[in-house]
């Protein structure tokens, strides 16, 4: 089985590794870059994901192991991977 991951440039200093899209949306959210339609349009996706996306057990323990989660391929057709359509768009428009 294959697995994917979508991230950026932006190196964690946590794990070394770059940041995936769902923390780098969260910080374009956090540091108020988004205009008020983007940001509208980040929490109905962010709604979305809650309800639809499973959150993995070692986030809901705040993920002390600094572990890093990936997609499976099986989710490369699935509903999940088009709404995320929406946050690569948020970070593309910040290049």
């Amino acid at each position: 089985m294959k697995y994917f991951r979508y991230c950026t440039d932006a190196i964690s200093p946590h794990t070394q590794m770059p940041y995936g899209v769902f923390v780098s949306v969260w910080f374009l959210v956090r540091d108020k870059k988004l205009t008020e339609v983007e940001n509208d349009a980040y929490r109905e996706a962010y709604a979305w994901f809650e309800e639809h996306l499973p959150i993995p057990p070692l986030y809901q323990s705040g993920n002390d192991e600094k572990a890093i989660t990936w997609f499976k391929e099986s989710a490369l057709k699935t509903e999940v991977v088009q709404k995320l359509d929406l946050y690569i768009t948020l970070l593309e428009n910040m290049e």
